[in-house]
């Protein structure tokens, strides 16, 4: 749909945009990231045709610098940041806007389709009910719905937005953000948008692209690119990035150096399998604490990410089920613990004996954290029912604790 080849933006002597290259897919809501003064907006309005550059950027196959506003306004639709409007019109007023640039003369009479084409753009923003409203009268949140029912009403095949969600609450920037999302997968809209939180990104963008200092860092989908790495050499910060299993939302956390390491955690013993630890180990890295997991089968993934951390491991053999002595061993291991977590691992036969461990850790009085994730009779693979009816005895024991994520459980580590 947007094709951009060595795209370059100069204002003065600097290079805004340096030799940019990327396609933008047909009908994807791609969200543009990057710090201040990375060129997001920049690029916005040299795709839009809105600002002078050197390259190309081609529109269905056709060079933009070739199309010509009409006909540009058919093809896409530009939402700026600013919801500044000076003349007091109506709702309505505003919104029929959008049908101008196939009329001669602004406030030309509009035909009954372009009267029908307002009307819908209105009832698919939720503003129908406000289009004898003053706009100057209308809440933060509600401009903004205009001004989208405003750029619908072009009906344009590409929707350009430069952070929509500036300056609303939280609740009216996810509001706005989810409208984007349903338009885009009802109308088949391509969404091209500058956003600032990178986790609203993360939740409603299909494509994310990565800017800093006008070039690329990395593009693709969101659990791919929103990574610490990536993070850091965009923004120049430090940050846990996990999956949170239980909201199934990627969740970002920067790293305060001034208050990351002072308080001792204590000793915390990990029972996991199957990558269910992978994130909490690795937050748990940069905390003081001495981490421990078991009993885990070498070469499973939480067993790499413990070797690949330095973190102690009671093990057994691949596809082995726990043996007596890894059993003893573990309970050693979880006596000696302060805190010992249970992730949402699968439990079958072979690994049962963890939750055997656990039962005896809490008749113990041992704190106990269960990190919730899928309902556990969905990952009862014990003959019986065995692993299930442990862990209801174990849920109901005042020594355990069930966290949704990681921010609930450091919540639990941290009470002094």
């Amino acid at each position: 749909m947007i094709k951009v080849s060595n795209l370059t933006v100069n204002r003065g002597n600097k290079n805004i945009i340096s030799q940019f290259d990327y396609f933008f897919l047909d009908g994807q809501f791609t969200s543009i990231l990057g710090p201040n003064g990375s060129g997001k907006t920049t690029l916005l309005k040299a795709i839009s045709g809105l600002i002078p550059y050197s390259g190309s950027v081609q529109v269905i196959e056709r060079e933009l610098q070739d199309i010509n506003i009409a006909k540009r306004a058919e093809y896409m639709a530009v939402l700026p940041q600013t919801t500044h409007i000076e003349s007091d019109l109506t709702v309505y007023e505003i919104v029929s806007m959008g049908r101008f640039y196939k009329k001669q003369q602004i406030f030309q009479n509009l035909s009954k389709d372009d009267e029908v084409i307002i009307t819908e753009a209105m009832e698919m923003t939720e503003v129908i009910k406000l289009k004898q409203r003053s706009f100057l009268s209308l809440s933060g949140g509600e401009k903004q719905r205009v001004l989208l029912a405003r750029a619908l009403a072009q009906q344009p095949k590409i929707l350009l937005l430069d952070e929509p969600t500036a300056s609303l609450d939280i609740n009216y920037q996810i509001e706005i953000l989810k409208l984007l999302k349903k338009l885009q997968s009802k109308m088949k809209i391509t969404i091209i948008c500058v956003l600032h939180d990178i986790q609203l990104a993360a939740e409603f963008s299909g494509q994310v692209l990565l800017l800093n200092d006008g070039k690329v860092v990395d593009f693709g989908k969101p659990e791919q690119v929103i990574n610490k790495e990536n993070i850091r050499r965009t923004f120049n910060i430090n940050t846990y990035v996990y999956w949170d299993s239980f909201r199934e939302k990627l969740t970002l956390i920067p790293i305060d150096k001034e208050e990351a390491s002072d308080k001792f955690l204590g000793k915390i013993h990990i029972i996991a399998g199957g990558g269910s630890a992978g994130n909490i180990l690795e937050v748990l890295q940069h905390k003081k604490s001495e981490l421990s997991m078991g009993v885990i089968n070498i070469g499973d993934s939480d067993w790499h990410k413990c070797k690949e951390l330095g973190i102690k491991t009671i093990t057994v053999q691949p596809y082995t089920p726990i043996t007596d002595d890894a059993y003893k061993q573990n309970v050693q291991q979880i006596s000696a613990a302060d805190f010992v977590i249970f992730c949402h691992t699968p439990i079958g036969n072979g690994n049962l004996k963890n939750l055997e461990a656990l039962k005896l850790a809490n008749e113990k009085g041992k704190t106990i954290i269960i990190v919730e994730g899928e309902q556990f009779t969905k990952r009862d693979f014990t003959d019986g029912r065995q692993g299930s009816k442990i862990y209801e005895e174990l849920t109901k024991s005042e020594n355990v604790y069930k966290v949704k994520n990681v921010n609930e459980m450091f919540n639990l580590l941290e009470v002094d």
